[in-house]
């Protein structure tokens, strides 16, 4: 620690550069833990984090010949790491084998939780004061969406709630009359929307639950607090957003994303068997772009 804070101190690029390569580090770290190597949470987790960070970075040491695609990988990484992290079920493979009992397995949900308000604070300020990046939000979890309704579809297993939510987004695209740029083709646009919001509908029988069960957990009063805290900063977004409905009616995106919001919270309430937490990730997403999009409908003259 000595010695790097040595060869960093009164250097503006040598932290950063050192920040990078533990953030590419913990990438790398992350596709190894996919394939079954054995990785510390604590260091993916310290990576994604990094990742996140730069992603928001606006102090660059140079201008990015395309700055979308930079955010887009970094975010990308982050993901990689979170999807990384071994919560359900300990993965089998390396030199070692770890066993998770109960308060393990609660303590790295609740980690996802605390990684989930950041992920909306990033997403929130991220999109906060521009028109186009909720819109692009919205977008991109939209087709996303549609991609795993297909998945679903072939065989895999999509949380009902994910799919909901992102069928709501299709249909208020469909139905949004405020684009950024004229379409060519609008009623094929429109069409578009609709068959996406078919499919991801289509498959949500897909994740119906084949055998009942019981499912238990053990949390400590710190969980609990955290939790608490976390959904009562849901409520107070989900609040926000509705003021910014209401100063703006006819905004239809963002009554779709509260529509979506809504269904994704009442089918993960109701999901059985209970998913992975990297899954909860699209909702957090969603909730800091309709949260920037409300904010500037409400500050809007």
């Amino acid at each position: 620690m000595a010695s790097v804070a040595c060869y960093a101190r009164g250097h503006v690029i040598r932290p950063i550069q050192i920040f990078t390569l533990l953030a590419v580090a913990g990438t790398v770290a992350a596709v190894a833990a996919l394939a079954g190597g054995a990785v510390p949470r604590a260091f993916l987790g310290m990576s994604a984090a990094l990742a996140l960070a730069a992603s928001v970075n606006r102090r660059l040491t140079r201008r990015p010949r395309r700055p979308l695609v930079r955010r887009a990988a970094w975010i990308a990484a982050a993901a990689v790491m979170f999807a990384a992290l071994p919560t359900d079920v300990p993965r089998e493979g390396g030199v070692f084998a770890e066993t998770y009992t109960t308060i393990d397995i609660a303590t790295a949900l609740i980690g996802h939780l605390v990684a989930g308000v950041i992920v909306m604070a990033a997403v929130a300020w991220y999109a906060r004061g521009h028109v186009l990046r909720p819109i692009r939000i919205f977008t991109l979890l939209a087709v996303a969406g549609t991609v795993a309704a297909v998945a679903a579809l072939a065989g895999s297993t999509v949380p009902r709630a994910v799919l909901g939510m992102s069928a709501a987004l299709a249909l208020a695209a469909s139905v949004n009359r405020r684009l950024t740029r004229r379409p060519r083709r609008p009623l094929v646009r429109r069409a578009a929307w609709i068959a996406a919001a078919a499919v991801m509908f289509a498959a949500l029988p897909g994740d119906v639950p084949r055998d009942g069960g019981v499912f238990a957990e053990t949390y400590t009063t710190i969980d609990i607090a955290t939790a608490v805290v976390a959904f009562g900063l849901v409520g107070i977004v989900m609040i926000r957003i509705v003021r910014g409905i209401l100063a703006d009616r006819d905004d239809r995106l963002l009554v779709g994303a509260l529509g979506g919001l809504g269904v994704y919270v009442a089918m993960w309430a109701d999901a059985l068997p209970i998913h992975s937490a990297v899954w909860n990730y699209a909702f957090w997403i969603l909730l800091g772009a309709a949260e920037a999009r409300a904010y500037g409908n409400i500050r809007r003259p």
